[in-house]
């Protein structure tokens, strides 16, 4: 504060009091949860996020006719059924929200003797589930399932 002017000395005093004394109220008005001690003891780390694994179950089931099909990440898969049912079941690592992003379509001409069927569970519980026992505008009929982004 030297070769400040009178007034310039007393607003910055002011200043400097008024700092220590809001820092004095504020830490004496901030609640402890822990003992000071135990505040000090404490090394314990934040365990750091680890990604979670999920079990994918995915059932198509549907007539002879029964044509699958699989999307995930931009690659599909088809699959020719001949009445046999599909199932399959695999673990996978979540590794961000929507990261199972798995989708499943059939097709069948005729579900009428055995309705065509899917569904999708995720760590046992059901996510998807869609079937058909007769065929739409089209002359077939489609189920479709999908993992909600939000798993």
């Amino acid at each position: 504060m030297e070769g400040a002017r009178p007034v310039q000395r007393i607003a910055l005093a002011s200043l400097s009091l008024i700092a220590v004394a809001l820092a004095t109220v504020t830490v004496a008005s901030t609640p402890q949860t822990e003992p000071v001690a135990a505040q000090e003891k404490s090394t314990e780390q934040p365990v750091p996020a680890v990604p979670s694994k999920h079990t994918v179950e995915v059932t198509v089931s549907g007539p002879y006719d029964t044509v699958m099909h699989v999307s995930r990440a931009g690659a599909q898969t088809e699959v020719e059924l001949q009445g046999e049912p599909f199932e399959f079941e695999f673990t996978e690592t979540l590794a961000h929200v929507g990261s199972l992003g798995i989708t499943v379509r059939a097709d069948s001409a005729d579900p009428s003797g055995e309705p065509l069927r899917c569904a999708i569970r995720v760590d046992g519980v059901t996510v998807a589930d869609d079937a058909q026992t007769g065929t739409g505008k089209s002359g077939t009929a489609r189920v479709h399932c999908m993992i909600p982004l939000d798993i």
